[in-house]
C-alpha cells in the first residue's frame, strides 16, 4: 500500500446526509480498498494535510443520488470508501462504491440500508464531474490505457499555499523535515516514494532517494532571519534560466542529479523553491517540474473550509 496526502478541493457531492448533530465533526477516518491497493488505504486526522480528508468528506454532503440504477454498463473497477463517523454511543460507518473510470465520468453508488445517527441515508447512483479518476491514480490505482487525467491540487491552508501536479506525481505522505520551525516545508512532491525525515534545513533523505529518472519539488516558507528579504519577486514563469543557486547543500552530498534553489517573495511572504532532477530525467519530466511551480499560488493563511451540510 502507498499512502499519499493530497488535496482536491473541487470534488463534488454524491450522497445527501441529514444535517449533522452539533457534536458530530466529520469522519475520524476514511478507508479505501480496491484494485491497486494491496492493503487498506487509511486516512485519519493525523494525516499531514487535513484538506485531503476534507475533500473526501464532501462526498457525504449535497443533493441526493440522481439514479436508481447505474447510467452506464461500462463501470470499470470499483473502489470501496468507508467513512468512520464518531458518536457518543460508538463509531458508525457509511460506505460508498466509487467507479472512477466509468464511461461518461466517475460514478458513486451509495448502497441502501445504511443509517447514520439514527436516520436512514439516501441510496442510489450519482455522477461526479470532478477528478475522482485522477485522485485514485495519485493514491495508487492503476490508470486505464490512454486515460486523460486532470492535474490535482495540493493545498496548505496554514500558509495559504497551493500547487497542482500530474497524477503520476506523489505528494508527501507527511510533513517533510517536521523538526523545522523557520523555515518550514509545507509543500513537497516527487515522482517517487520519498521519505519525509529531515536533516538540518534540507529534506536530505528525500533527495538521496531521488532516482536517475526522477524529479522532486519542494516549497519553503520562512519568516525569520534565515529568509531575509531578497527583493526578487515571484517570476511570471519558472524556468531553468532564472538565477537558481545550484549545489547539493548540507545533508544532500550523495544525491544523483542536480539540485537548484530559488528565493523569491510574494507580498510579505518569503519563499524558496527547491527542485531536484535526476541525470536521466526526460525533457518532458524536466519541463513538468517548472510547469508545476507555475501553478503555485500564494494567498493569506486560512483554516480548511467546513463541509457543507
Amino acid at each position: 500500500m502507498k499512502l499519499r496526502i493530497l488535496v482536491v478541493t473541487l470534488l463534488g457531492t454524491a450522497v445527501a446526509l441529514v444535517p449533522l448533530p452539533a457534536s458530530a465533526k466529520g469522519p475520524t477516518a476514511i478507508e479505501i480498498t480496491g484494485p491497486g491497493f494491496d492493503e487498506v488505504l487509511r486516512l485519519d486526522r493525523d494525516s499531514a494535510n487535513t484538506s485531503h480528508m476534507q475533500m473526501l468528506m464532501e462526498t457525504l454532503y449535497g443533493p441526493p443520488p440522481a439514479y436508481r440504477a447505474a447510467p452506464t454498463e461500462q463501470l470499470g473497477p470499483r473502489y470501496l470508501v468507508t467513512f468512520t463517523m464518531p458518536w457518543p454511543e460508538g463509531d458508525e460507518a457509511i460506505r460508498q462504491h466509487v467507479y472512477p473510470f466509468a464511461d461518461g465520468g466517475p460514478l458513486v453508488r451509495t448502497p441502501r440500508g445504511q443509517t447514520l445517527y439514527g436516520e436512514e441515508q439516501a441510496s442510489g447512483w450519482q455522477r461526479v464531474d470532478e477528478p475522482l479518476d485522477s485522485l485514485l491514480v495519485s493514491l495508487g490505482a492503476p490508470a486505464p490505457p490512454g486515460a486523460d487525467l486532470e492535474w490535482l491540487t495540493y493545498e496548505d491552508y496554514e500558509h495559504g499555499l497551493s500547487i497542482s501536479y500530474p497524477p503520476a506525481w506523489q505528494p508527501a505522505a507527511s510533513t517533510v523535515a517536521p523538526a523545522l520551525i523557520d523555515p518550514v516545508i509545507p509543500l513537497a512532491l516527487g515522482t517517487y516514494d520519498f521519505p519525509t525525515e529531515g536533516c538540518g534545513m534540507a529534506p536530505g533523505p528525500a533527495l538521496e532517494a531521488l532516482g536517475a529518472k526522477d524529479a522532486f519539488v519542494a516549497v519553503y516558507v520562512g519568516t525569520g532571519a534565515v529568509f531575509g528579504k531578497t527583493g526578487f519577486e515571484r517570476p511570471p514563469r519558472f524556468s531553468p534560466d532564472l538565477p537558481w543557486r545550484t549545489g547539493p547543500g548540507k545533508c544532500a552530498e550523495n544525491v544523483q542529479g542536480t539540485i537548484r534553489t530559488l528565493h523569491f517573495e510574494v507580498g510579505e511572504q518569503r519563499l524558496m523553491a527547491m527542485v531536484a532532477i535526476g541525470p536521466e530525467a526526460s525533457p518532458r519530466r524536466q519541463e513538468t517540474v517548472y510547469r508545476i511551480l507555475d501553478t503555485l499560488t500564494v494567498a493569506s493563511p486560512s483554516s480548511p473550509p467546513a463541509p457543507a451540510g
